[in-house]
Formats: structure tokens, C-alpha cells, sequence
């Protein structure tokens, strides 16, 4: 059946006019913004000054701002060196610990405005060993970028003193029996 060269025409005409409409119908993709400074919050108990075989606890919220509401955030908290890692305490569902790269990492979307709390503990080495400072200090980052581009991140740092006294090792006389000098 062969159409005639008008009704292409009009069919032509109505395809493209369907196709703008649909487009124009389509929510543009908004660019990520940067979470906002009251997005995350991070403590450390005990602050302070700590020692040798002391556990730090720390406690992260993730609150849920216009910039990450229904978007996909990007969270990483790196130890440093000086901590063993202990565990997570409580729900820490979308979180995950990295033994190789000694981080808590995690991806996820906030659906609603109800705030994340996440709690894990480490234990503090002796200072010296593992190139350990006196200053102990950890940063987590939250980031609306999976590259955790700067301008896109927020970040919060916690800092404790570890005092522990750098062990000192003392070598006493050898002291020889029935030894006679010839």
C-alpha cells in the first residue's frame, strides 16, 4: 500500500513534534554539589590525651542536606597509622572495612532525611612503632564524587595525643661464672 507524499509529510512532522515533546519532558541531570558543612560530623571519645593499649572510639554522622538527599554519596575514612582496627559497634549496613587499604569506605544513596550514625573503635600501638607520631589524627570524608574531588567533599578530623613513653631497653652486665683469665 503506498501512502501518499502528503501523509509522510504529516507523519513526519508529527514524529518529530512527539519526540521534541518527550525531550522536553525530561528532567535535566543536575550537576553534583559539594555536601554541606553541617552534612558530617565526627567525635572521638576519649579526646585527649591517650596510651598504649587505650581504644578510641569514634562516631561519624552522615545528616542528609539538599545536596545529598536522593543523590549518591561517597564516604571514606582513612586510619592512620598508630590505630590497630577493633570493629564496627552496632549497624554499620553500607559500610565496609579495607584491611589492605586500612579505610572504611562506603557508597550508597540517602533515600530520606533520617541521619546515619556509624561508631567503630581502634586501639592505640605503642608510639615508635610503625613510624607512629605523637599526634594521632583521622579524617573522614564525604563526597557527592566518586573521585572525591575537593570541591565536591566535606571533611572532619579528629586529633588525640598519644603519650606513651617510647620503651627504652636496658642491658645488664654479663656476669660469667667459674671464668678464670689465663
Amino acid at each position: 500500500m503506498k501512502y501518499p507524499k502528503k501523509w509522510l509529510t504529516i507523519s513526519s512532522v508529527l514524529t518529530l513534534s512527539l519526540v521534541m515533546l518527550m525531550m522536553l519532558s525530561i528532567p535535566a541531570i543536575a550537576a553534583p554539589e559539594a555536601p554541606t558543612a553541617d552534612s558530617l560530623s565526627k567525635e572521638v571519645m576519649p579526646a585527649g590525651a591517650v596510651d598504649y593499649g587505650d581504644t578510641l572510639t569514634y562516631t561519624v554522622r552522615i545528616t542528609p542536606t539538599a545536596s545529598t538527599i536522593q543523590m549518591p554519596i561517597y564516604f571514606r575514612d582513612d586510619l592512620p597509622i598508630g590505630v590497630e582496627w577493633q570493629g564496627f559497634v552496632g549497624d554499620h549496613a553500607g559500610f565496609g572495612w579495607d584491611a589492605t587499604s586500612r579505610a572504611i569506605t562506603s557508597t550508597q544513596i540517602m533515600t530520606d532525611d533520617a541521619p546515619i550514625a556509624l561508631t567503630f573503635i581502634v586501639q592505640v600501638m605503642p608510639r615508635g612503632s610503625g613510624g607512629v607520631l605523637v599526634d594521632i589524627s583521622n579524617t573522614a570524608a564525604l563526597c557527592t564524587d566518586p573521585t572525591h574531588t575537593v570541591s565536591l567533599c566535606v571533611e572532619r578530623s579528629n586529633t588525640v595525643v598519644n603519650t606513651t613513653q617510647t620503651p627504652y631497653f636496658l642491658y645488664l652486665p654479663v656476669v660469667m661464672l667459674n671464668y678464670s683469665v689465663q
